[in-house]
């Protein structure tokens, strides 16, 4: 029995490792979107953002799951370690390669966060000086359209 719940954590491990790929795909994707020249595609980022939060949503399932099943096994292997050496091992390797991915993930985040609010930074710059320059426009468009309007002028040539 235990062995069968050992193959399922593995298992666990193993998709959650391809979920964290996903996620660093995805990050590459956003950091991409963030990156290009012109407005941003506000529709692909959010669909990267709800497409990420789903992936999330499945590593939580994921790891409630995997901790249940040790939970249950947790003294048999306590008491029978070298029985399950390779199988731990193994765990042990796919959990390395997940805190990497982690990590990595945490590196590409932060990275995207500052490149948004550079992004948003100078989107707020580019509307305040549209702002001005629309204020200018419309300041110089009634300066303008009062000067046009002239009396009408009588030239009295007899002084």
């Amino acid at each position: 029995m235990t062995g069968s719940y050992l193959a399922m954590m593995a298992d666990s491990l193993e998709k959650k490792i391809r979920i964290l790929e996903q996620i660093e795909a995805i990050n590459g994707t956003q950091k991409a979107i963030l990156e290009r020249q012109g407005p941003v595609d506000a529709d692909a980022f959010d669909k990267t953002v709800e497409d990420k939060g789903a992936l999330i949503d499945q590593i939580e399932q994921l790891n409630d799951g995997f901790e249940a099943l040790f939970a249950q096994v947790r003294e048999e292997l306590d008491g029978h370690r070298e029985q399950y050496a390779a199988e731990i091992a193994s765990m042990q390797d796919q959990i390395r390669r997940i805190t990497d991915l982690s990590g990595s993930i945490q590196a590409q985040e932060e990275r995207n966060r500052r490149l948004a609010e550079q992004y948003f930074s100078d989107t707020k710059k580019d509307m305040a000086i549209g702002k001005k320059s629309a204020k200018a426009a419309l300041d110089y468009y009634h300066n303008m359209a009062r000067s046009t309007f002239t009396p009408p002028q009588y030239l009295d040539s007899k002084h």
